[in-house]
């Protein structure tokens, strides 16, 4: 055994504790004590007589505190000190009574004086000590020392420490401390990001996180991504990129890595390593169909639509049973030949696919309104008005939220009640949430059944009457219906105007006056 337990220690006979405690004690070689502690002795020269005497002692004082005499307890464990002074494991025995009998002060010292005689050879031993020291030092609200105490401890126990910090009477002077013993011991770092996100210092947590990932943890890719994508945000990409480095020499072959790297050089304006980056993705992987894909959608957001078509072409030709990659190449070819791409969407199109990946002519819509919807995105950022208004006419053919509509409603109430939107159409078919697209187009988005909305309808192309209106499915209170009505979006003939339904109970169904689309 490495060290006498005195908890079972005390649970046997002296005898035989003795010769356990011997035969253990003869194998700890002597040091020096110390300065400002007993004397450090050297337990093989301890007879067992005198351990007996030693243990007994303790033993006797550990029944006095159980009987509730504290005072003659504390005879005993200062006689059972005095006979085992210089002895660590002694030293650290009567602590353990003390701090049962909740004489925490007592403790602290006892555990002090034991940590101070462990020699060196046996320098793990004083990990246990510490922890006990803390906890006697906490108990008596001791918390800046019970922490800083704590900080040497390996390995280190995080939540402990989190939860001395909070108690703490100088939070300065403990993350001062904390971030000095870090520098020795990373795996602290994760400590000092939490506590400086929860203090608000969001930069510093960050950093602290950065180092730790890069230093102790850089396999964790979860850990690793929610890390640069902070540092990214916060405009610390030199930092990131240095947890991207760590990354990938921890992880040579994971491409990902590369991909997320090359993003943050072009945040840098560095195009050149963001090229070497995303190139690094097959380069690791020079068989994977994902990575190539990867690589083709980083060279087609750089311009570089050439070599991005080559490297679609390239993950196609790794899996060819999948439709998504015909419709990459597709895409991509259409911004430099639209009439060649029309030919690659209809060979895709007619091509007999696995019914596994469904309806593929619905996918390649949903690939086109993807992209305009991308392209949308960089439009507003550029500020570019007249595009974004030509791309957003583009989707309504799509059906997608982003576009602009001859005709949009949106409905939104005062209480947590089911409303259900109506709209019939010139044709009289009626759209609501039972029904929720007509064949002209219109589109029925969501049914909000938890109340306040918002509902909304949209049609590309409207002319003619349309009633508007609404029904309370469900609910008992008194509910005002507010419907914003939006013609022709984003255009010089835009309008918009603004009603309201009230309605008492439910069941009721109500319509605002017609509506003239011209």
């Amino acid at each position: 055994m490495n060290r006498m337990g005195w908890a079972v220690a005390l649970l046997v006979t002296s005898s035989a504790a003795g010769a356990l405690g011997l035969a253990t004690w003869k194998r700890w070689s002597h040091a020096p004590a110390a300065e400002g502690s007993p004397a450090r002795r050297d337990p093989r020269q301890v007879g067992d007589v005198e351990l007996s005497l030693i243990l007994n002692k303790i033993r006797e004082g550990d029944l006095l505190a159980i009987q509730g005499d504290l005072a003659g307890a504390t005879r005993a464990w200062g006689d059972a000190r005095r006979r085992g002074a210089g002895l660590w494991q002694v030293h650290e025995g009567i602590g353990d009574s003390y701090a049962r009998a909740k004489l925490f002060d007592d403790a602290a010292r006892e555990y002090a004086t034991a940590d101070a005689l462990v020699p060196a050879s046996m320098a793990a031993m004083r990990g246990g000590i510490r922890v006990k020291r803390a906890l006697a030092l906490e108990r008596v609200g001791r918390h800046g020392e019970a922490f800083a105490l704590l900080l040497d401890v390996d390995p280190p126990r995080i939540g402990h420490l989190y939860g001395l910090y909070g108690q703490g009477p100088n939070k300065r002077e403990m993350m001062a401390r904390l971030r000095r013993r870090a520098e020795a011991d990373p795996r602290l770092l994760c400590l000092a990001a939490v506590l400086s996100e929860a203090e608000g210092a969001t930069a510093d947590a960050a950093l602290a996180m950065a180092k730790y990932v890069r230093l102790v943890e850089p396999w964790n890719v979860g850990l690793a991504r929610q890390v640069v994508e902070k540092l990214r945000g916060l405009g610390r990409v030199a930092q990131a990129i240095e947890v991207c480095r760590a990354w990938a020499k921890a992880l040579p072959q994971d491409w990902t890595v590369y991909d997320l790297m090359g993003g943050l050089w072009l945040a840098a304006g560095d195009e050149k390593r963001a090229y070497l980056a995303y190139t690094s993705m097959v380069d690791v992987r020079p068989d994977d169909a994902d990575a190539y894909r990867a690589l083709g959608r980083a060279l087609r957001a750089m311009g570089r639509v050439d070599e991005a078509v080559r490297a679609f072409e390239k993950s196609k030709s790794l899996r060819p049973e999948e439709p998504d990659r015909w419709i990459d190449v597709a895409e991509t070819v259409a911004m430099r030949d639209p009439a060649a791409a029309e030919k690659l969407y209809d060979e895709i199109a007619k091509s007999n696919w696995d019914a596994r990946f469904g309806n593929v002519v619905e996918a390649i819509r949903r690939r086109m309104a993807e992209r305009l919807v991308r392209e949308l995105e960089e439009a507003r950022k550029r500020n570019d008005t007249a595009r974004a208004r030509e791309i957003r006419r583009q989707l309504a053919a799509y059906g997608v939220p982003e576009a602009a509509f001859d005709l949009k409603v949106v409905m939104t109430w005062d209480t947590r009640t089911d409303i259900d939107m109506d709209v019939i159409d010139p044709s009289g078919e009626h759209v609501e949430h039972s029904h929720p697209a007509s064949k002209a187009g219109g589109r029925y988005w969501t049914d909000n059944t938890a109340g306040f909305g918002p509902e909304t309808f949209t049609l590309a192309k409207a002319s003619g009457t349309y009633r508007v209106g609404a029904h309370f499915h469900s609910g008992q209170d008194r509910t005002t219906v507010k419907f914003v009505v939006i013609l022709f979006e984003d255009t010089d003939r835009e309008r918009r105007s603004e009603h309201v339904l009230v309605f008492e109970k439910a069941g009721e169904q109500k319509f605002l006056p017609d509506l003239q689309v011209k």
